[in-house]
């Protein structure tokens, strides 16, 4: 069940993982690569690493 509603909402989930790239590169101009929480106030992250697995999702859901 679980799985079936995942496989129906792949493409949505497709779409919106692609629509992320863009933006989270330009938030680099904000906030730079890294945040220890000061800028985002959502804790440390490490934006280079982050549109890295979101780009390897997006060519595993696409097949590349």
């Amino acid at each position: 069940r679980a799985n079936a509603a995942l496989i129906a909402a792949a493409p949505e989930l497709l779409a919106a993982l692609q629509a992320t790239i863009a933006p989270l590169i330009r938030l680099g101009d904000f906030f730079g690569n890294q945040d220890a929480g000061g800028s985002s106030g959502q804790g440390y992250f490490d934006r280079c690493a982050i549109i890295g697995q979101a780009k390897d999702a997006i060519e595993k859901a696409v097949g590349k």
